[in-house]
């Protein structure tokens, strides 16, 4: 039995990707550092990428977070997810939007231009050329907690 916290993380599992998502499957854009594209997990999800950030001049993820996320995204709780066998079901597909890269181990924005400019225009073009509609963005701020506990998170109010 592994120690870690999933199951999946464990060293002795090898996970099997039943996809059988189609053209006309949900289709989710993940706002964040970037996907690693080359995961076995979410490779053959990827629909499209665009780096909006060019800080790290890729689209693949430097950082871990947005890989994270779109594994959230495409399979929901991995820890009640997959069968006995280790066969897990993508529920959706994902487009790749970058909209921050790497700063010493934190997810980060350029500094050039405001956080609402790039996510607005991620948006937009995942929007426009893929029809996408469904769009995640797990981004906050340290420095601006609430009272509660729950971070300030940037909100794009765009509308197509």
């Amino acid at each position: 039995m592994s120690s870690e916290h999933c199951e999946l993380y464990s060293t002795d599992i090898t996970p099997i990707v039943d996809n059988s998502l189609d053209e006309n499957a949900p289709l989710a854009a993940v706002l964040d550092s970037g996907v690693f594209s080359g995961n076995p997990m979410l490779s053959s999800v990827i629909i499209g990428e665009e780096d909006f950030d060019n800080t790290e001049n890729t689209t693949s993820d430097l950082n871990g977070h947005g890989t994270d996320v779109a594994g959230i995204v495409v399979y929901g709780d991995f820890t009640n997810h997959a069968d006995s066998a280790h066969v897990f079901k993508p529920l959706v597909r994902i487009c790749n939007g970058k909209v921050m890269h790497d700063d010493n181990g934190n997810p980060s924005y350029i500094q050039d231009k405001r956080p609402e400019q790039i996510i607005k225009e991620a948006i937009g073009y995942f929007h426009r050329e893929y029809h996408c509609r469904i769009f995640n963005l797990s981004s906050g701020n340290a420095d601006y907690i609430y009272n509660d506990g729950r971070l300030l998170i940037y909100r794009s109010s765009y509308k197509p």
